[in-house]
Order: C-alpha cells, then structure tokens, then sequence
C-alpha cells in the first residue's frame, strides 16, 4: 500500500515535499549510489587493504587522534604463516 504511494513520485519529489513540511528524511542509496558519495571517499569507507585484494572492504567510519581505526594488514593465505609454531 504505501510502496505502491510512494513509487508515483520521484525520491526527489518526496524529499523536497517532506523536506517543507519539516519532515526529516533522506534517501535509501543503492550500493552503486553508495560508493559514489563523496563523504564515503572523503572517509575512505571502502578500500582495497592490498594490491591483490579480490574485493573492497569496509572500513570503520572514526579516527582516533588523526589515525583511523582498524588494521589495514591481509589474513593469511592458505599454508601461509607468520613464522609463529
């Protein structure tokens, strides 16, 4: 019922109508949508830790003292390991 309201305007429409009647919103991004926003480059949201990494990965959206958080280091392939018995 609602879906079938919402699909006769635009995201566009919808969001300058609830926008003058003071109605928070925003809109719901695709995945494509997503990583072209600029926050999320701006942010290094996603990258790819290392140079034969298969896909991109999440990274966390804070820093710490001007550092970002997380470990930007690959796993381990298979039979690969770190010298530690």
């Amino acid at each position: 019922m609602i879906a079938d309201i919402m699909k006769r305007e635009t995201r566009a429409q919808w969001s300058t109508r609830l926008d003058a009647l003071g109605v928070p919103n925003g809109p719901l991004n695709t995945v494509p949508e997503v990583m072209a926003l600029e926050q999320v480059a701006a942010l290094a949201m996603f990258s790819r830790p290392f140079a034969d990494a298969p896909t991109l990965f999440h990274g966390l959206p804070i820093s710490f003292d001007g550092e970002r958080a997380g470990d930007d280091s690959r796993s381990p392939r298979i039979g690969e390991h770190d010298g530690v018995a």
